[in-house]
């Protein structure tokens, strides 16, 4: 209802609609419902010579990824756009930096992470980020080359490589002996593991060496193969 109160914003210009909010919370030992409970009141109050009848009110928390995490390779790292205060999977939408529309995704990569969450109420939005890396020795350690498995080793007869790990496995491999000589020469655009033949080579030391489809090199492994 409009009153006979005058009330300004800090421009001086007239503020046409005020609502004056009061909260309390109760601390009811003997009464569980209202135990620890916030409520709030808003009282409404109309300056302007336009009627309103009805009004949207909404609460917004921000979102919150918390600070910079490291990822422990091995390990799961879950990120969770938490609401405080509020169910993160009620009235809110998700856009993450990886495209998931999840409040919860994994990280998988040492790089930020970013959430923009949406009150579907209201259509107001908030954006967080937080930086996921890997410990940097960890991060020192964790090369191509040792995401390829060769096993058995020493090995007889066959030995297998897998290179499911690699994110690329479009890969040449060479098999070389210890002066340097080719021996056997290997290309793969499919499968994650590789099955070589080495029962016809001589007992010794050998290298695997492994390249990318454009020769960049990605490392050696070195086997040992028994009469």
């Amino acid at each position: 209802m409009n009153d006979d109160k005058v009330y300004t914003q800090y421009s001086g210009n007239l503020l046409e609609f005020d609502i004056t909010e009061i909260l309390y919370a109760n601390h009811c030992g003997n009464d569980s419902v209202v135990d620890n409970t916030v409520f709030v009141r808003l009282n409404r109050t109309n300056q302007s010579v336009d009627a309103i009848d009805s009004f949207h009110l909404a609460m917004w928390t921000d979102f919150d990824l918390g600070g910079n995490q490291e990822l422990i390779i091995g390990q799961l790292l879950s990120l969770t756009a938490n609401i405080e205060g509020g169910n993160s999977n009620t009235n809110y939408t998700y856009s993450w930096s990886t495209g998931e529309i999840n409040a919860t995704i994994n990280a998988t990569a040492s790089t930020p992470y970013s959430v923009t969450g949406t009150n579907t109420l209201t259509g107001c939005s908030k954006t967080d980020i937080v930086q996921v890396k890997f410990p940097t020795s960890t991060a020192e350690k964790i090369t191509a080359i040792d995401k390829i498995a060769v096993f058995p080793n020493p090995v007889q007869d066959f030995v297998q490589i897998d290179i499911s790990q690699l994110d690329n496995q479009n890969i040449n491999i060479q098999l070389v002996d210890v002066t340097g000589r080719t021996i056997k020469t290997l290309r793969n655009e499919y499968s994650d593991i590789i099955r070589l033949d080495v029962s016809n080579i001589s007992a010794g030391v050998y290298f695997l060496s492994f390249t990318n489809a454009d020769a960049t090199k990605i490392g050696v492994k070195k086997i040992v193969i028994l009469d």
